[in-house]
């Protein structure tokens, strides 16, 4: 499995376990510092990291815990059409905006507290989550190009402008 069919398959394999309490609580747990995640985490994500570095398997690791906190899944839009959704409105997205700008600023090892408070607040808004994207666009974070990160802006800035006044 290569690419983003590796990413599509286990955001596949992740909503076929979503009914499972324990398969959730467990993939919930491994939230933490990647150091910290629980061994038994890998039960989930092993299958679908075979031959990635470190690093790559961190992103599976984080989306896996992610998803537990919210499985409402979408296959399209990037994060930060996400957040506009979650704004909602212009003065929402102006209030979303430091946390916003702050989150693409991020180096890669702290992303994962700043998308759990995300997350946390697409399930409260009700918001579904591009999970398989995510998980390219953190393979791809540190990227010196920085491409994701202005995929994002573009994506956060452009959702509902189109029925405004642009800023």
């Amino acid at each position: 499995m290569k690419g983003q069919g590796r990413s599509t398959a286990f955001v596949g394999f992740l909503q076929g376990v979503d009914s499972d309490r324990a398969a959730m609580a467990c993939l919930r747990r491994g939230l933490g510092s990647v150091g910290d995640v629980p061994f038994e985490v890998f039960r989930y994500v092993a299958p679908f990291t075979k031959n990635l570095s470190e690093r790559e398997e961190a992103a599976f690791l984080l989306v896996a815990g992610l998803f537990a906190l919210h499985p409402e899944v979408t296959g399209k839009g990037s994060f930060g059409r996400t957040m506009a959704m979650i704004a909602g409105d212009a003065a929402g997205r102006e209030r979303m905006e430091r946390r916003f700008l702050s989150l693409l600023d991020e180096r890669e090892e702290d992303l994962g507290y700043h998308l759990r408070q995300i997350i946390t607040l697409a399930r409260s808004s009700g918001v579904p989550v591009n999970y398989a994207g995510l998980i390219e666009d953190l393979l791809r974070w540190g990227s010196q190009s920085r491409a994701v990160q202005r995929r994002w802006a573009r994506d956060y800035y452009g959702e509902g402008y189109a029925d405004e006044e642009a800023p």
